[in-house]
């Protein structure tokens, strides 16, 4: 968010990254353009999946087109992120 930028600017004074590739988002989130999200997130989940295969991932402030484009059409149609998340707990923590 916009109002986060002087406060990474106070904490992280050495830190250039407020200074990088940062556009605002048509929800007016600061963001990095989305084909180097897309890329900064398909790199995070090789990473993730090589420790824990079977953890549910999801990205909570992004659009369903960045979610296909990194996940495959994991939120679905069918319930969406709601089923995803009931799933998960279903599986990992032995519901019926």
């Amino acid at each position: 968010m916009p109002p986060l930028k002087p406060i990474i600017q106070r904490r992280f004074p050495n830190s250039d990254i407020v200074y990088g590739e940062f556009i605002s988002g048509l929800d007016a989130k600061m963001r990095y353009f989305k084909p180097l999200r897309i890329d900064i997130y398909r790199k995070l989940i090789r990473m993730i999946r090589s420790q824990a295969p079977d953890v549910t991932l999801y990205f909570c402030m992004e659009s369903r087109d960045v979610w296909e484009k990194v996940l495959g059409s994991q939120t679905g149609t069918r319930g969406g992120l709601a089923a995803l998340l009931d799933a998960s707990a279903v599986k990992h923590c032995r519901l019926r």
